[in-house]
């Protein structure tokens, strides 16, 4: 007995001399803001990131269903057991939802996430000051801003027809509370003025070619 003793001793004191004292762990789940949009591929990732949104939220959080069930001509009703769903769809038909509905606030949450990304990205558009650098022209550079004010005004219109009252929201990077919600008038006015100062710096279909397809133009 008192052998093994010493036994686990000798053990426990090797373990402890080998193990690691260096405890630095390299995080592989966030990229640190100093780190990033170093090269151009960096510019064009963040740049597309809220097109990739854009294409979901045609459909995504009920937005498609609550814009053609609500109407007189869609309806999804029961069919033998199949697509009842505790008349989820039928109160979309008929406008009898209830603030439980998912769809009566999914489509906010959509849009907003839209705004938000895009504005992201166009803050951090914004930030650079040297674009040759990342190898990417004044040209483009001015593009991408344009795209992506339009691309949030674009939300920002479906989030208009949607809701009427709305918040406006230009800046993610520093601000940490919601605005009050905007007048119809003073929406309107802000969803024109950001797409004609768009206007200007974008591109024609023609210059982009094969790379035009899901992007914003002139046209």
């Amino acid at each position: 007995m008192k052998k093994k003793h010493i036994v686990n001793a000798l053990l426990s004191a090797a373990l402890l001399m080998g193990s690691c004292t260096k405890l630095d762990e390299h995080v592989y789940d966030k990229v640190d803001a100093s780190e990033f949009l170093t090269r151009r591929q960096d510019v064009i990732t963040d740049f597309l990131r809220p097109f990739e949104h854009a294409y979901w939220s045609i459909q995504g959080g009920d937005s498609y269903a609550v814009t053609e069930n609500s109407t007189d001509e869609i309806g999804t009703f029961n069919r033998q057991g199949d697509w009842q769903d505790g008349n989820y769809y039928q109160r979309m038909h008929y406008h009898t939802w209830t603030t439980q509905d998912n769809f009566t606030n999914a489509a906010w949450t959509a849009f907003y996430q839209g705004i938000v990304l895009a504005t992201n990205s166009l803050q951090d558009m914004e930030s650079l000051t040297d674009p040759g650098k990342l190898n990417v022209t004044p040209v483009e550079l001015a593009d991408f801003k344009s795209e992506l004010r339009t691309l949030r005004a674009w939300f920002y219109l479906r989030a208009f027809d949607f809701y009427r009252n709305i918040e406006i929201v230009t800046d993610v990077k520093h601000a940490t509370q919601g605005n009050k919600q905007s007048t119809p008038q003073e929406t309107f006015n802000y969803i024109e003025s950001e797409l004609k100062a768009a206007l200007p710096d974008l591109p024609i279909r023609a210059d982009l070619g094969d790379k035009g397809i899901g992007r914003w133009t002139k046209a």
